[in-house]
C-alpha cells in the first residue's frame, strides 16, 4: 500500500536544501525511506487504543440485549528536536574549483545523511541510542503497563541458550501506516521535516579570539517522533547471534508470523527489518534453487540459495541502523 514518505514531505515543502538531494541520500537508510510520514502542529500527539471489542449477542423476539461499549487506552507521544547545524568561512567556500551552490550542496547533503542515520538508529532503539530522542519500536514491544502480559510475550521473544554477550541482533515485523501502525511524525509548525531555517544564509561568525569574518552558516532542525497506533503493531524477535544455531531461519520467521498475526486478528505484517548479518544467515539457511534435468544434476547448478527479499510477500528492508553488538536479553 502506498503511503507519505519523508521524501515526499520535503518535496512538498520545497524546501531549497532538501528538495534537490533528498533522493539521493534517503536510500542510505531505507527504514526511512519506506517509513509511512505524517506532518502535525504542536510537539506531541495522541493515539486511542482500542483495548476491548464487544461482543453483540443473539435474542429472542420481544426481548432486549445489555448495551455495549468499546474499551479505549489513550496513549500520549512526545516529539523531540533533531539539530544540526554548520558554518564556513565564505571565502573558504569560494576558493574551491565548484560553485558555491554546488559546495554547500555537498555539505547539507553529508549532513542530511547523518541525520536520517539518527533518525534510523532511533526508530529501533529509542531513548537506549539517545536518551534525548524520541521512543523507538524496542519500548513499543515492551508494552503498555495495562497490556494483558499473555500478549506482551508475544511481542518479543528472544532465542535461548547462553550465546556469546554483546553479538545479538534483532528482527522486527511491523504494520507500517500513517493511520493505523508505526510511522514517524513530523511537528513544531507543522512544516514538515526540516524548519524553516533549513536554507543557507550569511551571516557574521568570530573565531576563538571574538574576532569577526563572514560564513555561510545552516540549521537543519526538526521535531521528530515515532507513533505507534495500535497496540501491537511491532514484534520483535532478539538474541540473533552468529553462535552455532544462533543465526536467523525460516523457522524463526515463521514462529513470528504466527505471533503477529494472532496479535492483530490475522493481519500480517507490511515491512520486515533486519541486519546484513541476519540476512546472510537467512539466505545460509536454505538451500540452493536447483533445477531437476534428465540424465543428472544441472550443469552450473546454483551453490548458494537466492538472496532473500520477502518473507510470505512481506518486503524485508535490510539496514545497517540495526546492529549487531546488541546486549544479550533475558
Amino acid at each position: 500500500m502506498a503511503h507519505l514518505t519523508l521524501a515526499d514531505i520535503c518535496k512538498t515543502n520545497k524546501l531549497n536544501v532538501a528538495t534537490g538531494i533528498i533522493d539521493e541520500i534517503i536510500q542510505y537508510t531505507p527504514e526511512v525511506a519506506s517509513m509511512s510520514s505524517r506532518v502535525i502542529p504542536g510537539t506531541s500527539f495522541e493515539a486511542l487504543y482500542l483495548t476491548s471489542v464487544p461482543e453483540p449477542s443473539f435474542r429472542k423476539a420481544n426481548q432486549g440485549t445489555p448495551p455495549l461499549v468499546s474499551q479505549y487506552e489513550n496513549r500520549k507521544f512526545d516529539m523531540r528536536i533533531l539539530s544540526a547545524r554548520a558554518k564556513s568561512d565564505t571565502m573558504v567556500v569560494q576558493s574551491t574549483q565548484l560553485s558555491v551552490a554546488q559546495v554547500l550542496a555537498m555539505e547539507a547533503s553529508g549532513i542530511m545523511r547523518g541525520s536520517f542515520r539518527k533518525i534510523g538508529r532511533q526508530l529501533f532503539y529509542g531513548t537506549a541510542a539517545d536518551k534525548l530522542g524520541f521512543l523507538g519500536m524496542s519500548q513499543f514491544v515492551d508494552g503498555a503497563a495495562t497490556t494483558p502480559e499473555n500478549k506482551r510475550t508475544l511481542m518479543k521473544q528472544t532465542l535461548t541458550g547462553t550465546p556469546t554477550p554483546n553479538t545479538a541482533s534483532s528482527v522486527y515485523f511491523a504494520h507500517v501506516d500513517d493511520s493505523t501502525g508505526v510511522h514517524l511524525v513530523y511537528g513544531g509548525m507543522g512544516q514538515g521535516f526540516l524548519s524553516q531555517s533549513a536554507n543557507w544564509r550569511t551571516e557574521t561568525l568570530y573565531d576563538e579570539n571574538k574576532n569577526e569574518y563572514d560564513g555561510y552558516v545552516l540549521n537543519l532542525d526538526s521535531w521528530v517522533g515515532l507513533a505507534c497506533m495500535s497496540r501491537y503493531a511491532v514484534v520483535r524477535y532478539a538474541n540473533i547471534t552468529a553462535d552455532t544455531g544462533k543465526g536467523l531461519t525460516d523457522e524463526i520467521l515463521n514462529d513470528m508470523w504466527w505471533r503477529f498475526t494472532f496479535l492483530n486478528d490475522g493481519m500480517p505484517p507490511n515491512r520486515i527489518y533486519m541486519t546484513h548479518r541476519s540476512a546472510k544467515q537467512w539466505q545460509a539457511s536454505r538451500a540452493p534453487n536447483q533445477v531437476v534435468v534428465v540424465g543428472g544434476t544441472q550443469a552450473n547448478a546454483p551453490t548458494v540459495a537466492v538472496i532473500p527479499v520477502q518473507y510470505n510477500g512481506v518486503p524485508v528492508t535490510i539496514t545497517t541502523s540495526l546492529r549487531d553488538d546488541e546486549p544479550i536479553l533475558a
